[in-house]
């Protein structure tokens, strides 16, 4: 997978503060980026989540709480530092979450 570097990256302001989280050093953040179709879903090219560790699953059902009409997240790669992971696969504070959409061709 190519590398990400160079994109126009903002966040739609939307970020969630895990219970017990203020702000506070150690405080991690996950940045979430869309690609395609889903870029379009969203309106954005990425947001972060302030969480220190998920799995791939759920930071997929939080990409749905954001963005109820992103249904193609839904069937979606993912992949987690520029590379392809599974639902179960833990995600750490720090790393970064791309999700592609299935595309097709003729």
């Amino acid at each position: 997978m190519g590398r990400w570097d160079g994109l126009d990256r903002r966040s739609t302001g939307e970020e969630s503060i895990s219970p017990g989280r203020t702000g506070k050093r150690g405080a991690g953040r996950m940045k979430i980026l869309f690609f395609a179709g889903l870029k379009d879903q969203t309106g954005t090219e990425e947001v972060v989540w302030e969480k220190d560790e998920a799995t791939v699953g759920e930071v997929r059902e939080y990409v749905l709480s954001l963005f109820p009409h992103a249904y193609t997240v839904k069937q979606a790669m993912a992949a987690v530092n520029e590379e392809f992971v599974q639902e179960t696969d833990t995600v750490h504070a720090d790393d970064t979450v791309a999700f592609l959409p299935p595309v097709s061709g003729g």
